[in-house]
């Protein structure tokens, strides 16, 4: 979720994690339904593989693929006391 300075909710951002050696188009099929389905804004794709021809990052309409660090998303996806919810970026009551 993404929220607003202020607290104000502007949205949703849906992502996925594939850790394989091959490609595969359908998993941008796949997030662009997940995203119409759950009224995102847009979705992101991090993968260790990516599309032939893209070294880091690529739009696919509303879908953004991008290369990562598995160090970086480990660490980043790892719960908080503050994200019991899954609300990330929501500020404090």
């Amino acid at each position: 979720f993404m929220y607003y300075a202020l607290g104000v909710f502007i949205g949703k951002v849906l992502w996925e994690c594939k850790q394989t050696k091959n490609y595969s188009q359908e998993w941008i099929l796949k997030l662009e339904k997940d995203v119409l389905m759950e009224k995102a804004i847009f979705g992101v794709l991090v993968t260790k593989t990516l599309p032939k021809g893209v070294e880091f990052f690529q739009q696919h309409n509303n879908i953004y693929i991008v290369s990562y660090d598995q160090t970086q998303i480990n660490e980043a996806a790892q719960p908080t006391n503050n994200d019991k919810n899954n609300q990330l970026n929501k500020p404090s009551s």
